[in-house]
């Protein structure tokens, strides 16, 4: 490519032709690189900020410093971490990676937390600002280094906010136009690296190192310090992940600019900060960060707002599509006396999060609830546990007690050898399991997970396959497995004890929207004209997502095809204890 050239380069993600004169990139002396999702066609020039064309949101721009991240080892690991487990087995095209929805995030990110402050009180605003001066700490009196946020070319040129008009012109002086600035470029690093950590298959194979921990425990076997090393109250994923973006930020050495240096610092911040609780315990109110956490983590977040829309496109559903600008146009940052920084949709964006809620409950209905993806599920989960036992999982396993160590190790060093585990890794690691000798239900998981083999069957398909008292008894044991305190360890040894009798099951703990304990309404709220009210009770629809959701099937079982056990001996064997 000629040198001198300022233009961006374009990476297409899903099918896209060159339109860069939409985006209004001009250069005589060059046309623009292009890669395509998982194909390099040409090497990408280093030190530019680069186009990405999207099948879901369109152009998608990554400035400088994010594309160091994105084209390291660890972050490219995600191309080969599927979204959607196995769920390929029922949807052909469910083939979404860890990786371009990660990007997508990064980019709803920036849209929902410009929105939101755009959207918000003048005194709401500033009372946000304050908080996070106070957080950029030693940059705030660096005028050089905020003046960088604002003018530098080709560092944080995919700011929106450096775009951005207020409404308020308070909001448009140069002192809060640079702290929106770090906190637009700390909140798009926070939702490139939320996904860091998962493990291959995602979800399905961290229940399994669960499991395996679990197991370890049941049977008073000592746990290997990998294990210990993630036991925290975070899922393994989110441990995981916050440490290695600790080391990915580490890793971009002391060159890095003073502005840079204060988004990296603002994201870590972020990941690192608890979920806030939103009246569901007795906690202090939710500070600035907790809310940032939130549009990566929350009740309305970037995380959901794209994976349902490109879950429901690889997988054909149209019914799980909403209206994301409108909802994105909606969002308000307002600031409860109760709950802290929250964020609340306006009245006028009602409708769009509704179909939000509807698309979030019938994406799990119909997709993670499927009794076909749910076996596949269950399948990947028992074989897994005997994976992590393998000789061959022991490198994982230690690698893991590294991150969870105090620093000895050498940032480069840790995340390389991290991005070799993907789901290629973990399929040799079952085909090798499979050739021990296992018993005849883990034999079938494996025959599943690595050959589609139908050697399972689903004990029931549809709560029509039930009688109204079992769909009652098994939805009630279901629950009560995520009620008590040490469920998760009754759960254990519920499964340990129908393992024996050769019964799988795979229980859903899904909550369509997060319940206030005190008023028994949603946390999400609904800006009007004269009050703010729960979302719960200004719409219907909402409000009886939860009843679709506690009368459909919390809880699925499976046997060897061949099994001449009957679906009243499994209900039977779940319920009693």
């Amino acid at each position: 490519m000629a040198g001198g050239s300022s233009r961006p380069n374009l990476i297409c993600l899903g099918n896209g032709l060159n339109q860069s004169r939409i985006l209004g990139f001009r250069s005589p002396r060059c046309s623009p690189q292009m890669i395509t999702q998982g194909n390099t066609l040409n090497a990408v020039t280093p030190g530019r900020p680069f186009v990405i064309r999207d099948p879901v949101h369109g152009y998608l721009v990554a400035a400088v410093h994010e594309r160091a991240l994105v084209d390291h080892p660890v972050t490219q690991r995600l191309r080969r971490i599927t979204q959607t487990g196995l769920a390929e087995y029922v949807f052909p095209e469910a083939r979404t990676s860890r990786f371009v929805h990660s990007l997508g995030a990064m980019h709803v990110a920036s849209r929902f937390v410009l929105a939101s402050l755009e959207n918000a009180e003048l005194d709401v605003a500033l009372s946000f600002f304050a908080e996070i001066e106070n957080y950029v700490g030693r940059y705030s009196g660096e005028r050089e280094t905020f003046e960088d946020l604002l003018q530098q070319e080709g560092t944080l040129s995919a700011l929106a906010s450096v775009r951005s008009s207020f409404k308020y012109p308070q909001l448009s002086e140069k002192k809060i136009r640079q702290l929106m600035a770090v906190t637009e470029a700390g909140l798009r690093l926070a939702a490139l690296f939320h996904d860091l950590g998962h493990l291959p298959f995602s979800h399905d194979v961290e229940y399994a190192l669960q499991d395996y921990a679990a197991q370890l425990k049941v049977e008073a076997r000592p746990i290997p310090n990998s294990l210990m090393a993630i036991a925290g109250d975070e899922a393994p994923h989110e441990e995981i992940g916050h440490r290695l973006a600790e080391l990915a930020f580490r890793s971009l050495g002391t060159d890095t600019k003073p502005s840079v240096k204060a988004g990296f610092e603002m994201a870590t911040k972020i990941l690192n900060s608890k979920n806030p609780s939103y009246g569901l315990r007795k906690k202090p109110r939710a500070s600035a960060l907790q809310w940032l956490h939130s549009l990566v983590d929350g009740e309305i977040d970037a995380d959901r707002a794209d994976y349902l829309l490109r879950d429901g496109q690889a997988l054909g559903l149209d019914f799980v599509h909403y209206d994301l600008d409108r909802l994105v146009s909606n969002l308000v940052l307002i600031e409860d006396p109760e709950l802290g920084f929250v964020t609340a949709v306006k009245e006028t964006g009602l409708a769009a999060l509704e179909s939000y809620c509807l698309a979030r409950s019938r994406s799990s209905q119909v997709f993670i609830r499927h009794h076909k993806v749910a076996q596949s599920a269950a399948a990947l989960r028992h074989s897994s546990v005997r994976g992590f036992a393998h000789p061959l999982a022991k490198s994982f396993l230690d690698l893991l007690t590294a991150l969870g160590g105090d620093g000895e190790n050498a940032p480069d060093d840790l995340l390389k050898r991290f991005s070799v585990f993907d789901e290629a890794w973990w399929l040799q690691v079952l085909r090798s399991v499979r050739q021990e000798k296992n018993d005849s239900l883990t034999d079938a998981c494996l025959s599943l997970v690595l050959e589609r083999a139908r050697s399972l069957r689903s004990v029931w398909k549809r709560k029509g396959d039930l009688t109204p008292q079992q769909l009652i008894d098994l939805n009630s044991r279901a629950d009560n497995f995520f009620s008590s305190g040490n469920g998760r360890m009754i759960l254990a040894q519920k499964r340990r004890q129908l393992l024996e009798k050769g019964i799988l099951l795979n229980v859903f703990k899904f909550k369509p929207y997060t319940i206030r304990e005190e008023s028994k309404q949603s946390v999400m709220l609904i800006k009007g004209k004269y009050r703010v009210e729960p979302a719960s009770m200004a719409s219907p629809l909402i409000r009886n997502v939860i009843s679709i959701w506690q009368e459909d099937i919390h809880i699925y079982a499976f046997v060897e095809r061949e099994s001449i056990l009957t679906l009243d001996e499994v209900v039977d064997a779940i319920v009693k204890d």
